[in-house]
């Protein structure tokens, strides 16, 4: 015993810190905020005042503003090329020579000026000279004859006659013609620089020079840039078409190669026309690029000019001023282990002792409490942790208690037994003494709150009451619980338990909410206090009753369309039908009289013809529902077809069947339906009955009260008429 004792002693003293009095208030916010600043802030700080603030940003915006400048000079190279052909074929294209030769389609002279052109830029790839259908009339080699396609260059320059220079994606098929074994490695769609420029006599449109230089895999424009720019080794020309790099320096130490992929986020700038700016990594290799788009003459991207600079250039820089920021950072790692040291006894212990009571008390120990007295939040923690496992305990307790009630909302899908259960179950929760459920019902002239199952009172003798009336309507229409608590003793709310009137202390009625739909009202009545929370709990399940109810009710109302007539109510042909074969079948084998009664409306045809279809409607709705109301719960009526219905009237000899269809036959002759006016219903009625030794089966049974029926129409209608 004594070692029980001792032992349950050792396991509270585990969960208990005690400062002594000594001990002056310094708070956890205060602990943490000198700890951080020591450990991480005052490094962290220098560290990004040396290199993130001033050094690297700067050396990055000015690395990049000289890549700005040098870009405009690249720029400058780039159309370095296409400038020379402009003004070489502007100087032909107004030489008399020239023009004689275009005008007179000669092939050899024009042929000769290219060549000279050729001999003068032979940076150029091809040479042309097309008339003014864009036939070539001259090339230094290839066929002639051909319609040239450059895009929209030609016609541009026909049209406005004007020379045009431009970069275009154009087919290789120009430059296989040209020179096959050359450029037999070419891609199908090429970048090409394009010259284009008009040759005209007296305002006359003769043709064109054309100077086309292609820039795939060929290294003159980057290494140009590399040399006229003097740029450092890692400084580059290339253009890009396609996210790809399709020229590149050949230079010492060069970053790019031809072929090889943009990086995704310079691809999407390429591909959008968009200019970039930044750092990359290419080939594992930072770098810092701007690259600016290449437009053909539509104005649409085809690819671009970049220049980049290797990042290692600026990194050199740095590294002078790492030694002074780890010895900074050393420093402050010694000062932070010693206050982190002081910082982690002062957190830990009242920590563990927490974590330690928290973990007893999710292996189920609810009992357990903390005993903190560190003049800090941690005591403030640890009373925080009694007052939430009291709270716990207490309404874990409570919820195993309504985890009953839930599994009574799986037990039937028969609305009425269900809310039964679930009423009587909520009774026992709470202890209450008595209890009501309300179930809607709409109506034309208002909705009501109809009584449908009770607790210790009578639910025949409760009223229906109308939404908005009352506690309940008022409920029902505010979609929100109300209670009525201290109910004074003059009050008449008593409640009849069949053997005394109560007056109840506490009223609660909840509305049963299904997708913002009122389906019905509960209203507990104790005779003593509902417990704290209580309330809030039941509120909780309310909803849970509502999803169950309106899956009952729905998979009722699907059951009872399943087996009625939709515009009658009464049942189906093939339902009832069912039900004559089960009462048959239990009259044969228990020798149990059996009735069955064929009804027919009198003159039916003459009331459709007479007063339209809709109030014929109107009448078999009248006369299912009068059927309805005369018949027993045992009874079935069904309807057969147009005009007749049939009713099974089980354990009912054939003089009982004749008294009630003559008391169906009367008061459906006190009928009255207002779209006939005075016209009166009447129906007949054929009624034959079981055991008759001619009746062996149930056709032959239903045959029996048909003919009895048509017997019935032949004397006169409007009576009841026996096969017997």
């Amino acid at each position: 015993m004594r070692a029980t004792t001792q032992s349950r002693a050792t396991k509270r003293d585990a969960y208990r810190v005690v400062w002594g009095p000594q001990r002056f208030y310094l708070s956890i916010g205060w602990k943490t905020l000198i700890a951080f600043a020591l450990v991480v802030v005052i490094p962290m700080t220098g560290l990004m005042l040396i290199t993130g603030n001033t050094l690297r940003s700067t050396m990055e915006v000015e690395t990049l503003r000289a890549l700005e400048a040098n870009l405009r000079g690249s720029w400058r190279v780039y159309h370095e090329r296409t400038d020379s052909v402009r003004a070489s074929l502007l100087q032909s294209a107004a030489t008399p020579s020239v023009k004689g030769a275009m005008a007179n389609r000669d092939h050899d002279a024009l042929t000769a000026t290219l060549e000279q052109h050729a001999a003068l830029l032979p940076f150029t790839d091809i040479w042309l000279a097309l008339d003014d259908k864009q036939l070539t009339l001259g090339r230094r080699n290839g066929p002639l004859g051909q319609k040239v396609f450059l895009n929209n260059l030609l016609t541009r320059a026909y049209t406005f006659l004007e020379p045009v220079t431009s970069t275009e994606l154009l087919p290789n098929q120009l430059f296989l013609e040209e020179n096959p074994l050359k450029y037999s490695s070419l891609d199908v769609q090429v970048m090409v620089q394009v010259v284009v420029v008009p040759v005209q006599r007296n305002g006359d449109l003769l043709g064109a020079l054309v100077g086309l230089i292609l820039l795939n895999d060929d290294d003159w424009l980057p290494n140009a840039i590399h040399d006229y720019l003097s740029i450092d080794a890692a400084l580059f020309g290339s253009v890009i078409q396609e996210s790809r790099i399709i020229s590149a320096s050949a230079r010492p130490n060069n970053i790019w190669a031809a072929g090889l992929l943009a990086p995704p986020v310079l691809r999407d700038h390429i591909r959008t026309g968009g200019v970039f700016r930044g750092k990359i990594v290419l080939n594992d290799i930072p770098i810092y690029v701007i690259s600016e788009p290449i437009e053909n003459a539509e104005g649409l991207p085809i690819g671009a000019l970049s220049i980049g600079v290797k990042s290692s250039n600026i990194d050199s820089l740095l590294a002078s001023n790492t030694r002074n920021i780890y010895l900074f950072m050393a420093i402050g790692v010694v000062l932070s282990i010693v206050i982190a040291f002081l910082a982690y006894r002062d957190t830990m212990t009242p920590m563990r002792a927490i974590i330690g009571a928290m973990d007893e008390f999710a292996r189920g120990r609810l009992g357990v409490r903390t005993e903190i007295l560190t003049k800090d939040e941690f005591e403030e923690l640890g009373a925080g942790f009694n007052r939430m496992a009291e709270a716990i305990q207490d309404h874990q307790e409570r919820v195993e208690s309504f985890n009953s009630l839930s599994s009574l909302l799986i037990t039937s899908l028969k609305p009425r037994d269900l809310m039964q259960s679930v009423l009587d179950k909520v009774i026992e929760l709470t202890r209450s003494q008595s209890g009501l459920i309300y179930l809607r019902e709409e109506r034309a002239e208002g909705d009501l709150l109809i009584p449908y199952v009770a607790h210790a009172v009578d639910v025949e003798r409760m009223q229906t009451v109308r939404f908005g009336e009352g506690l309940p309507g008022e409920a029902a229409m505010k979609k929100r619980a109300l209670a009525v608590t201290d109910i004074p003793e003059d009050c008449r709310l008593n409640v009849n338990f069949g053997f005394a009137e109560l007056l109840p202390r506490e009223v609660s009625i909840f509305p049963i909410v299904y997708r913002d739909s009122t389906l019905g009202v509960m209203v507990l009545g104790t005779l003593n206090q509902f417990r704290r929370n209580e309330l809030s709990l039941l509120e909780y399940m309310t909803n849970q009753i509502a999803v169950v109810l309106e899956n009952a009710l729905t998979h009722e109302k699907v059951e009872r369309l399943s087996i009625t007539d939709a515009l009658t109510g009464a049942y189906n042909r093939g339902y009832l039908s069912q039900r004559l074969e089960e009462a048959f079948a239990d009259a044969v084998r228990y020798n149990n009289p059996l009735s069955v009664l064929v009804i027919d409306i009198d003159h039916f045809k003459r009331i459709n013809d007479r007063f339209g279809h809709q109030t014929g409607d109107e009448a078999l709705i009248a006369v299912s529902r009068c059927l309805k109301e005369k018949l027993r719960e045992t009874d079935r009526l069904g309807r057969y077809g147009g005009e007749e219905f049939v009713v099974v009237l089980p354990h009912t000899g054939l003089t009982d069947a004749l008294t009630t269809a003559e008391k169906l036959r009367a008061a459906v002759a006190d009928v009255r339906c207002p779209g006939l006016g005075d016209e009166q219903i009447t129906i007949s009625i054929g009624v034959a009955g079981y055991p008759d030794g001619e009746i062996d089966s149930v056709d032959a049974l239903v045959r029996k009260a048909d003919q009895a029926l048509y017997e019935a129409k032949n004397s006169g209608r409007n009576r009841v008429v026996s096969a017997a």
